[in-house]
């Protein structure tokens, strides 16, 4: 409580020292297994302590850095008066530091900074861990030394404090979703030109008590997909306070054709970060395969992936619809009505059909009802195109059964899949064509043509033997 310090110096021979580690065979000393690099000195705290009971006058620290190799460092280096190992001025790559020394002996008016009893002198080193180490190097030994004057005593006491910092190779935790729901590489799910896809990722910091920072998240969408950008969005812990990425303040987004990158500034310890990226399908078909991966945390080289989706576009589908007429009553030339209502699968339908018959292409619309109405006489087809799949339909031919004609259908109804749809309305009416002749006066009519053929056979000889005037 009564004792005071001065002359005090902090030397800090960075992560090169030894701990004591127990095993099975005893105690054993291990040296530092990696280095890391010197980002700075923060003396701020160190500038705002009062010298001794001075309500005014503050310590002025100075920083002093040492480029000397770590194991060529002996106690007699510990001196700031060596100015071939000690220098004010910091080499332009700090990574090059070995160590530092923070001199606080002196205040901002030049007297003697004096440190009374019961306070706290602070001084914080920033370093940063390596990306690459090998995988048996763990631990990393700091130790420190301070050399300072107790009270009255003209020379400095020597006190160290070592510490260990062990490496680990924190991963965040990446998964990916997709709606529709993915399939799998034998069996993609479907989708069709025009589809909505939706790409959910999530990032989690799996740590228990450090947070993670710069967790940098990319993805290749898939050729054949249109990115809505704009619509792009992202939360965090609670769905509803879900907004567009360029609105966030922790998650930016850069984009480059298909390649999306996602940097999320922080992650607590358990914190999981949602993007959902909304595409539209533009291309007819093809697969769309896609895996999002995290490649930075930390600042540190990651190489963490996701589940891959699987998704397979199948092009649009088509339904004819053909008319055939047999028995010889049937009339081949008569067209016949018909009416087509389609049922939507999980694609809106289009509010037009495009449709062709023959040589003529045109486009149907609904009627009130919802019936798709057109007309086919024997041997026509038609053919309504671009059909989304899934799409069922139902055909109803509306005039055959009354004019007496026995009507057969085969796919009338059933549901747009990968292959074409094909429905066939066969009209059937047998019987005699009807000439309006009686059968009953076939004989008579015979005799009466005979008769006819020789009263004219007779007057052509009389008018050949009649003599010229």
């Amino acid at each position: 409580e009564y004792a005071k310090s001065s002359g005090i110096i902090f030397f800090d021979l960075l992560e090169e020292g030894s701990f004591i580690q127990e095993d099975g065979s005893g105690q054993q000393e291990i040296k530092s297994q990696w280095h890391g690099t010197f980002e700075g000195a923060d003396v701020r705290e160190a500038s705002r302590k009062l010298t001794g009971k001075s309500d005014a006058v503050h310590c002025s620290p100075v920083v002093w850095y040492s480029t000397k190799d770590r194991e060529a460092f002996t106690g007699e280096d510990y001196d700031l008066n060596r100015t071939d190992v000690w220098s004010m001025e910091p080499p332009a790559d700090l990574s090059e530091v070995t160590a530092v020394a923070i001199d606080c002996r002196k205040n901002e008016d030049g007297s003697e900074f004096v440190l009374l009893g019961r306070q706290v002198l602070e001084v914080f080193i920033r370093m940063r861990a390596p990306t690459e180490i090998p995988l048996d190097a763990v631990y990393a030994c700091n130790e420190g030394k301070v050399l300072a004057r107790q009270g009255e005593d003209e020379n400095p006491t020597e006190l160290a404090s070592r510490t260990t910092a062990e490496i680990t190779d924190e991963k965040p935790e990446l998964h990916k979703e997709s709606d529709p729901p993915s399939g799998t590489s034998e069996d993609p799910a479907v989708l069709n030109q025009g589809d909505t896809l939706d790409y959910k990722i999530a990032v989690t910091n799996v740590s228990e008590d450090r947070k993670m920072t710069d967790v940098i998240v990319e993805d290749d969408i898939p050729d054949g997909l249109k990115i809505q950008e704009n619509e792009i969005t992202v939360w965090f812990a609670d769905p509803r306070d879900q907004m567009k990425v360029s609105e966030s303040p922790r998650v930016s987004m850069e984009i480059s054709g298909q390649h999306l990158k996602f940097t999320v500034s922080t992650l607590v310890a358990g914190e999981t970060a949602h993007m959902e990226v909304p595409c539209t399908v533009l291309a007819k078909e093809g697969v769309l395969e896609n895996t999002a991966h995290v490649t930075s945390a930390n600042g540190v080289k990651k190489e963490v992936s996701s589940e891959t989706t699987w998704h397979k576009v199948v092009p649009l589908g088509v339904l004819r619809v053909s008319k055939q007429v047999k028995g010889g009553l049937g009339d081949r030339f008569y067209p016949f009505s018909f009416r087509l209502k389609f049922t939507a699968g999980e694609q809106e339908l289009p509010k037009a059909w495009t449709c062709r018959k023959g040589d003529m292409e045109f486009l149907l619309e609904p009627d009130e009802e919802g019936y798709l109405v057109f007309m086919l006489s024997d041997g026509e087809t038609i053919e309504i195109s671009d059909i989304p799949r899934g799409t069922r339909y139902e055909i109803e031919e509306t005039d055959g059964s009354f004019m007496g004609y026995e009507t057969e259908a085969e796919g009338n109804t059933g549901t747009i899949g990968e292959q074409d749809a094909q429905a066939v309305f066969i009209n059937t009416k047998d019987g005699i064509v009807p000439t309006g002749v009686w059968d009953g006066m076939s004989g008579s009519l015979a005799l009466l043509l005979a008769v006819l053929a020789a009263v004219i056979f007779k007057i052509s000889q009389i008018l050949k033997k009649k003599p010229k005037p």
